[in-house]
């Protein structure tokens, strides 16, 4: 048996310039953290001589007969591995689908790490992160970013550069321990409840980048706090990136009406109003996932977001990346 646990991510600032469109002509740059919420992956050989899929729902099919697989991503990624043999796969999740977490990248990242280990053909993090991007966006066309499968594959406090060539290179956040603590500290999640795919929220953006105009000015901003985001992060300076969150989040909300909801208003509003200096969607927007800045009276926070019907997640950093453990 294989066990593949992958993280889940939470972006500080560049999300939306991973994306093919705007990387490929104005080069793109974010932000992101690792966090301890983990898509696992199960591995092993099934009782029975077939696949075995097992997820929000059951599937069980003939080895030879891959393509009649109905979970988009099990059945790509399967071709895509060559397996040719039973096998039994459960994916279990420590967070829902469709929250802006990344999950969908998560998902896929465990999934090819698990499959390739079961046939002793285990890939590198970079090459993952690679496959899963291919399969997510090229073969299923699906309009989402590159962020996702490389947070999953590298975990940590980490800088990505998505070069036009399509080369993404991976640097750590150069962040002192302590300040990571502080920082950790000071962020906290909260679930709206609401839930939306990243593909629904980003066709739009998606295809308002392959026209250029105005949208790229955004994300030219967008990019520019990212690189402040590193600047000030790498230094110590917290409470001023704080600051700039919620600049940031200003100019986010430009790019699309769906990006917020009166409840995330309301949301955001009363958490400035209760100690948090920033915040943002975790994700495309439109549900999800809030998380905020508040580095004192937390408490104060958590009790005014609860009036709202929105639950404060705990989580801390994953450090590692990919994970698998063979029993």
């Amino acid at each position: 048996m294989i066990i593949s646990k992958a993280p889940t991510r939470i972006t500080f600032a560049g999300g939306a310039t991973d994306a093919k469109a705007y990387y490929e002509k104005r080069g793109g740059f974010l932000v992101a953290g690792g966090i301890n919420k983990y898509i696992w992956m199960i591995a092993q050989k099934p009782y029975q001589g077939v696949i075995k899929l097992k997820y929000q729902q059951n599937e069980e099919i003939n080895a030879e007969h891959i393509d009649d697989i109905d979970h988009p991503l099990f059945r790509e990624t399967l071709k895509f591995t060559g397996l040719r043999e039973p096998i039994e796969l459960t994916c279990l999740s420590d967070v829902p689908p469709n929250c802006g977490l990344g999950t969908s990248g998560a998902f896929t990242v465990s999934l090819i790490d698990a499959v390739s280990r079961y046939i002793n053909h285990a890939f590198s993090k970079n090459t993952i992160a690679e496959i899963a991007s291919h399969i997510e966006i090229d073969i299923l066309n699906t309009p989402i970013g590159r962020q996702d499968q490389y947070m999953s594959a590298f975990g940590g406090l980490t800088c990505l550069t998505f070069n036009q060539d399509g080369m993404v290179d991976v640097e750590k956040l150069l962040i002192s321990n302590d300040d990571s603590r502080r920082l950790d500290r000071s962020l906290l999640l909260f679930d709206t409840r609401i839930r939306r795919s990243a593909g629904n929220v980003q066709a739009e953006q998606y295809s308002e980048m392959k026209k250029g105009g105005v949208i790229f000015s955004y994300l030219d901003q967008i990019k520019e706090m990212a690189f402040e985001t590193r600047r000030l992060l790498e230094r110590g300076l917290l409470n001023q990136w704080g600051d700039l969150l919620n600049t940031y989040w200003q100019t986010r909300k430009q790019m699309s009406g769906k990006i917020t909801l009166p409840l995330i208003d309301e949301a955001y509003e009363t958490a400035l109003k209760n100690g948090a200096l920033g915040g943002k969607v975790i994700g495309a927007g439109g549900g999800g996932f809030l998380m905020f800045y508040c580095p004192k009276s937390k408490h104060k926070l958590v009790e005014a977001l609860a009036k709202l019907g929105l639950k404060e997640m705990p989580f801390s950093w994953d450090f590692e990346g990919i994970k698998s453990y063979t029993l």
